[in-house]
């Protein structure tokens, strides 16, 4: 089955790119690992950057293009509280539904870094920022990079690919009669 019966003829160049150039292949694309996204990791400071994952309220929103940023905290076991900066770049479609979430607490992942002039943690373009908490605690499967394709995409497409194939028959017609397998 070609991939444009899932996707558009522009998404599915992108993934010829990568060697899949049906939906059959598609459902074979295999994550290379997987992130264990289902508990707190806290700020850890043995890197310049590290992925991290913790829940904290957000303070406020702003958006001025090209990015949007927020602002939360992280509060330590140790009782400290550290502001984080959270940026979304080219991004600003985001802004609408991220602003109606101040005040609230939400499930933060993404690579965090510390910036020692400022002295402020900033985290760009998280993996997750979601008021479901329990929901957003997940493993989540890393794929190899299909260039301006989106993680969530390339999900929503596996799982389309996967429903298509059941509805379908993979063996074809001539297969099913030979079988005695047709009505």
């Amino acid at each position: 089955m070609e991939l444009t019966s899932i996707v558009s003829e522009k998404k599915a160049n992108q993934f010829k790119k990568k060697g899949i150039i049906s939906v059959e292949e598609l459902i074979r694309f295999i994550p290379y690992d997987y992130e264990d996204l289902t508990q707190e990791t806290g700020i850890r400071n043995e890197g310049v950057s590290c992925l991290t994952v913790y829940c904290s309220k957000i303070e406020y929103v702003s958006c001025r293009n090209p990015f949007i940023k927020g602002s939360c905290f992280y509060k330590t076991r140790d009782g400290w509280t550290l502001p984080v900066e959270v940026v979304w770049f080219n991004q600003s479609y985001l802004y609408r539904t991220i602003k109606t979430i101040k005040n609230e607490y939400v499930y933060l992942c993404g690579n965090i870094t510390y910036n020692e002039k400022y002295r402020v943690y900033s985290c760009s373009n998280p993996l997750i920022f979601s008021t479901d908490i329990s929901g957003s605690k997940c493993i989540r499967p890393k794929y190899s990079d299909i260039t301006k394709m989106s993680d969530a995409f390339l999900t929503e497409s596996i799982v389309k690919a996967m429903d298509l194939v059941k509805l379908k028959n993979l063996h074809g017609e001539d297969f099913m009669k030979a079988n005695n397998l047709m009505d």
